[in-house]
């Protein structure tokens, strides 16, 4: 499990994980709970939340802030196409990693990459800081795979094309903090 932070003795990842579930049952008011950190309460759930290609639910999550550019975002990478999708030789992929940094205006972010492994794993050296990014490092909460499963696998030289126009869409769509790209 990567980004696993403790809370009161407990891993963070389980706690998170808990505070989830009791949350989507109603079990706790909005402004009940009280925590340290937002930011290292953020990652701990990014760490804790299933990498099943669901996407992290915004409005679960209204109690930490919900980015108003999402659904323009959402909207943005759905409207791309990869047209060597599943192609011989399709090896690569493109990526979106949720960011959060609670000392910015809008805190939210959104990190695009492409990678030739797989996009989880790609994650995770992000955050052991290898060959990473230093916003994918330090701000990186998890990877959001809704916004480029429809894409993935394709070719290197579409996954170069589209980690460029994929961060430019969402800066187009309102996202107020975009990095890579490149």
């Amino acid at each position: 499990m990567t980004g696993v932070f403790h809370f009161g003795g407990f891993p963070g990842g389980i706690w998170a994980a808990g505070f989830l579930a009791m949350l989507a049952a109603g079990a706790l008011a909005a402004s009940a709970p009280v925590f340290e950190s937002r930011g290292r309460l953020l990652r701990a759930i990014g760490a804790a939340w299933p990498r099943s290609g669901r996407t992290l639910s915004f409005d679960l999550m209204g109690y930490l802030g919900s980015p108003s550019w999402w659904p323009k975002a959402e909207r943005a990478a759905k409207a791309f196409n990869a047209t060597t999708r599943g192609a011989k030789g399709a090896h690569h992929s493109v990526y979106v990693i949720l960011l959060h940094d609670p000392r910015r205006a809008d805190p939210w972010g959104l990190y695009v990459g492409q990678t030739s492994r797989d996009p989880d794993l790609r994650f995770d050296q992000h955050k052991k800081g290898y060959k990473a990014s230093s916003a994918a490092r330090r701000f990186g909460v998890r990877l959001i795979p809704a916004l480029t499963e429809h894409l993935n696998p394709m070719r290197q030289w579409e996954s170069l094309d589209l980690e460029a126009a994929l961060a430019e869409a969402f800066d187009r769509a309102g996202v107020a903090w975009v990095e890579g790209g490149h």
